[in-house]
């Protein structure tokens, strides 16, 4: 948001959120100042940015009516990448794009965005993309976590574009093969951010989410009823075994691979499942 002198028609104030205090008054044409401020605005004076926190006219035709213009901002301070500590080694690159939704009443399956499809099956077509990703991911763990557990780098998996891609894997057919039982399914997947009063403001586009024998959750996305991907949850799994069991049936069959990506693991066998399982808390890489 520059400021000149010519053409001055609108009596601009810019007020410090934090304490009140006038940053600037000058005059504005229209034209130097954004068109409107009920979306989110930044504006430069001199060479520090500032966010506009409230404006007493919500777009150009309001200010030019009025002839003045009040904004409330607070200045942007920036951290340098170089402090920056990441909790998680890696997350995926594409994740459930969401919709807007009304949730008041429903059965909804919540998750942060950074979580999904951290445990997901994925095809043994994909094998050799696979083993890249967790190459990159244990680099992270060798050269870039600190002795708080943290990181400095994270990894964006981004080489398996369709994880389920040629399997062919309906979610009528995994519903039954898991043990979901009738009125195990969630109404939808949403991000903890739009949870609200009422309900969740968003939902993921085209997900899913039941709950199958032995505790374990399952959640994903479709094209009609065919699954284009599936993560599943540990955390409420009670009978490990049995998840095992289900589940190792189901890779064999459509000649699939678990990966943990956070963990760095892959498990096909039921043997492997089942030690998987037992040894899947939350502090298992500590």
């Amino acid at each position: 948001m520059p400021f000149g002198f010519g053409g001055q028609k609108i009596q601009v104030t810019i007020i410090n959120s934090a304490d009140g205090k006038v940053i600037v008054k000058a005059a504005q044409r229209p034209e130097d100042i954004p068109e409107r401020f009920d979306v989110p605005t930044s504006i430069h004076l001199g060479d520090r940015e500032y966010s506009v926190d409230e404006a007493d006219a919500v777009n150009r035709e309001a200010y030019k009516k009025a002839g003045k213009l009040t904004l409330k901002v607070t200045e942007v301070h920036y951290m340098s990448p170089q402090n920056i500590l990441f909790s998680l080694p890696t997350i995926a690159d594409c994740i459930g794009n969401e919709i807007p939704a009304d949730t008041a009443g429903q059965y909804i399956l919540e998750m942060h965005a950074d979580d999904w499809c951290q445990i997901e099956l994925v095809c043994k077509s994909h094998m050799d993309l696979i083993n890249r990703e967790l190459s990159s991911i244990r680099e992270i763990f060798f050269e870039q976590r600190t002795e708080g557990g943290a990181f400095q780098k994270i990894h964006v998996r981004e080489l398996i574009k369709e994880p389920l891609g040629g399997c062919n894997i309906t979610l009528t057919a995994l519903q039954s093969r898991l043990g979901s039982e009738p009125g195990g399914a969630f109404d939808g997947i949403a991000y903890y951010t739009s949870a609200g009063p009422t309900g969740y403001a968003f939902v993921v586009q085209d997900g899913f989410a039941f709950e199958g024998a032995g505790g374990l959750i399952a959640y994903g996305q479709t094209t009609g009823d065919v699954c284009t991907t599936f993560g599943i949850m540990t955390s409420s799994i009670n009978a490990p075994a049995c998840v095992a069991a289900a589940l190792s049936a189901v890779l064999q069959e459509y000649d699939l691979t678990l990966v943990d990506w956070c963990r760095t693991a892959t498990a096909d066998t039921e043997p492997e499942l089942k030690r998987y399982f037992d040894n899947a808390k939350p502090d298992a890489n500590d």
